[in-house]
C-alpha cells in the first residue's frame, strides 16, 4: 500500500483534530430538536427532570437518550426518532462510525452512561405516573433467575395497546394479540410524513416507502428494546390520531387492524375500512373483491350502499361477464 505523502498525512491529521465527537439536542414540546452548545463537565446543569436529551459520545460509539423522570410522555416517543434521525446523519459522514442508540432514564442510569460523563446516579423521588420501569438492579437479579421484567404497555386508545413482553413489542386489539408484522409499521418523521401528501393508494405509498431509507427494519438490533417499543407506540399514535391514514401503514397490516376494530364498533375504523374496501373494489382487480368476499368485509355495508357501489363497479366494467 502506497503511504501517505506528508501533505496527506496533515490533512488527514488536521480533520481528525477538528473532528467533534461530543452532541447535545434538546427536545422541546413542539417535536423539534435544538442543539445545545455545551461541554461535557456542564452536562450535569442540564440533566433536570422534565428534561429530554439526545446524547452523542461518537468517541464511543454511543448515541444516549436521557429522559428525565418527569419529562413529558410526547417528548419521550419523539425521542427514540431524532435519535436515529441523528445515528443516520452521522453515518454519512465518513469521518464518522454508527452509533448504538441506548436509553437512559433518570435515577436508573445504565454504567456505561455513569461512566462515559463521569456522573453517578440520581436520587428520584418522582416518576411519572403513566410508564413503569424496571431498576438496573432488579434486571440482575431477573436474569440470574431466568425471569423477563414487568411488562411495559401504552394504550393508543380503547381498542389498541402494545406491550412490551419478553423484550418484544406485541399489538393486543381488545385485549387479544394481534399477530402481524410489526416492522410493516412505517417509521415516519415529519418531513417524510410530508412526502405523501399526494399519494391516494396505499401501494403507491409503499412503492414509495420501499424507496426510503427504512433502517429501523435493516439496524433495529442497534436499538434497545425499550426504545424500539416507544418507537413503535409512537407510529400507531399517529396513524390513530391521523384518523387511521391509509398512507402511513402498509395495508397488510392497517387493513386487518382496521376489520379488528371495525367489527369492535369503532366508527372511525368502519368509516376508513368502507372508504378503503369501495375503492379497490371499483378498481379491475377481480381477486380484490373475491378476497373480500372470502374475508367477509362486505358484511360491514348495509344492502343499499353495496347496490350502490356494485352498480358503480358495473359501469366501469361494461366487459364484465358473469360466470356460467
Amino acid at each position: 500500500m502506497k503511504p501517505f505523502s506528508r501533505k496527506a498525512e496533515k490533512k488527514v491529521r488536521m480533520n481528525m483534530a477538528e473532528l467533534k465527537t461530543f452532541f447535545v439536542y434538546e427536545l422541546e414540546d413542539t417535536g423539534e430538536r435544538k442543539e445545545l452548545s455545551l461541554s461535557e463537565k456542564a452536562l450535569i446543569q442540564y440533566l433536570n427532570p422534565e428534561q429530554v436529551l439526545v446524547l452523542v459520545r461518537e468517541d464511543l460509539r454511543r448515541i444516549f437518550i436521557w429522559k428525565g423522570a418527569k419529562s413529558a410522555v410526547k417528548k419521550r416517543f419523539i425521542s427514540s426518532r431524532v435519535a436515529r434521525d441523528v445515528q443516520q446523519e452521522l453515518m454519512k459522514n465518513s469521518l464518522y462510525h454508527r452509533c448504538k442508540i441506548v436509553s437512559v432514564d433518570q435515577g436508573d442510569e445504565v454504567q456505561e452512561f455513569l461512566d462515559a460523563f463521569n456522573l453517578e446516579s440520581m436520587d428520584v423521588k418522582e416518576r411519572l405516573a403513566d410508564v413503569r420501569y424496571v431498576r438496573n438492579s432488579e434486571k440482575e437479579e431477573i436474569k440470574e433467575k431466568k425471569r423477563f421484567p414487568e411488562e411495559k404497555e401504552f394504550r393508543i386508545n380503547e381498542y389498541i395497546t402494545l406491550k412490551l413482553i419478553k423484550g418484544q413489542t406485541e399489538i393486543f386489539i381488545d385485549e387479544k394479540p394481534f399477530h402481524q408484522c410489526k416492522y410493516l409499521l412505517l417509521n415516519l418523521t415529519q418531513k417524510d410524513f410530508n412526502k405523501f401528501d399526494h399519494i391516494d393508494s396505499i401501494d403507491e405509498a409503499f412503492e414509495m416507502y420501499n424507496k426510503m431509507d427504512k433502517n429501523h427494519e435493516r439496524d433495529h438490533d442497534l436499538i434497545d428494546p425499550e426504545s424500539e417499543f416507544i418507537g413503535h407506540c409512537s407510529n400507531l399514535q399517529v396513524w390513530y390520531e391521523n384518523d387511521y391514514d391509509l398512507r402511513i401503514l402498509h395495508s397488510s397490516l392497517s387493513i386487518p387492524l382496521l376489520k379488528k376494530m371495525a367489527f369492535l364498533g369503532d366508527k372511525k375504523a368502519i368509516i376508513r375500512l368502507k372508504e378503503s374496501i369501495a375503492t379497490r373494489i371499483m378498481s379491475r382487480n377481480y381477486n380484490t373483491i373475491i378476497f373480500y368476499l372470502n374475508e367477509k368485509y362486505l358484511k360491514l355495508f348495509s344492502n343499499e350502499e353495496l347496490e350502490v357501489m356494485f352498480d358503480e363497479w358495473l359501469e366501469k366494467n361494461v366487459d364484465f361477464a358473469f360466470m356460467e
